[in-house]
């Protein structure tokens, strides 16, 4: 009974054995097969594309109003009005200011007097050279005589041309104490305060036309070095999370800002945009470029180049099919923003590899990064 049993454990044993011997010879051999195979490099690639000529940039800018004047009186005076407030909002020839007229008026009417005055004696001069002229050209009065009367009266003639010349300008510094609103618009700031004596010429309210409102930003000069047209414009703002509004060009400086080297650049909203922005808020501006060259070169990053020598530069092209990639010959240009130009050797659509490409072989089998592809 004993040993039925024991020759029971040892066989099984003994299978047990030769399972655990044929598992472990599988395994190995697996393993062996797997090294034979050769390593699989894993690479960054992208999609070649030509260049669409068309590419946005954004600048930081501001918000400006289409008008900004400092509103002054030409003449002086004491203010004796300034009903106009900060902020306020004020048509088209509404009084911002007007400086006390008494003495203005007084002068308008003295000026006015003396004018009558030398009219009247004007009238009586030209009657007497006129009797003297006839009386002469009868040879009934001396020459002296008429040359007198002649000069009288010219000379009344020219005191009242002058005058009448005076009262016109006391009359316009009279009409100019009031000062009207130019154009309909916004008081920013006041300069002086009511009952303050003004003096010709000097800053009195900051006035603003906020019927458009325009964006300024500041364009780099290698953009407009490069031959380029901007062909579209929008703006964001910070105050409109999110919303983006249309703008059309204004003008670009022909000499960049001190401070900065840029060009200005200013474009303006749309009439119903305006109403929403107001002045000095800040801003972006996304300014499309179109490049000027007919012929839009392909561009690849630096890092995909292989260099031989001065002369000879190659990339390598993936093959979707294959899964490998192929040694191809290009011809180079100069170094962009976006890389470096080819000018022949490769096509639209192609795939190349981006990195690595120094540690590659002809035909050699590789995987692209699941993130890396992308376009260029």
């Amino acid at each position: 009974m004993f040993n039925l049993k024991m020759k029971k454990a040892i066989k099984g044993f003994t299978l047990m054995t030769v399972c655990l011997l044929t598992v472990l010879f599988v395994s190995c051999s697996k393993d062996a097969e797997e090294k034979k195979e050769p390593s699989v490099k894993y690479v960054k690639v992208l999609k070649v594309e030509a260049q669409s000529g068309l590419r946005t940039q954004s600048f930081p800018g501001m918000s400006q109003a289409v008008r900004e004047v400092k509103l002054a009186f030409r003449v002086a005076g004491p203010l004796v009005r300034l009903p106009v407030d900060t902020g306020q909002y004020v048509k088209k020839g509404e009084l911002i200011a007007e400086i006390d007229p008494r003495d203005y008026r007084v002068n308008v009417n003295t000026v006015k007097a003396q004018l009558n005055v030398l009219k009247a004696q004007l009238e009586e001069s030209e009657l007497q050279y006129n009797r003297y002229k006839n009386l002469y050209a009868q040879q009934a009065a001396q020459k002296s005589v008429y040359d007198r009367a002649k000069a009288g009266y010219e000379s009344l003639k020219a005191q009242v041309e002058a005058t009448a010349e005076k009262l016109q300008t006391a009359e316009n510094a009279l009409f100019d104490t009031k000062l009207p609103a130019p154009f309909s618009g916004y008081v920013d700031s006041k300069h002086v305060e009511n009952y303050d004596n003004v003096q010709a010429k000097e800053s009195i309210v900051s006035f603003l036309d906020c019927s458009s409102i325009e964006v300024v930003t500041g364009v780099p000069e290698e953009l407009l070095a490069d031959g380029i047209d901007l062909t579209g414009f929008s703006c964001s703002f910070d105050a409109y999370k999110g919303k983006f509004f249309k703008a059309e060009f204004k003008e670009l400086g022909r000499k960049p800002q001190k401070s900065n080297q840029t060009y200005p650049l200013t474009v303006i909203l749309k009439e119903n945009d305006s109403k929403m922005i107001k002045p000095g808020m800040a801003a972006a501006i996304f300014v499309t470029f179109k490049n000027r060259e007919e012929k839009k070169p392909i561009c690849v990053p630096n890092a995909s180049l292989v260099s031989l020598n001065k002369d000879e530069n190659y990339v390598f092209i993936y093959e979707e099919k294959s899964k490998t990639v192929k040694k191809q010959k290009v011809l180079i240009g100069k170094l962009t923003s976006r890389g470096v130009e080819i000018k022949s050797g490769l096509l639209p659509g192609q795939v190349i590899v981006t990195a690595g490409a120094g540690f590659l072989n002809d035909n050699q089998k590789v995987k692209p990064l699941p993130d890396a592809s992308s376009r260029f």
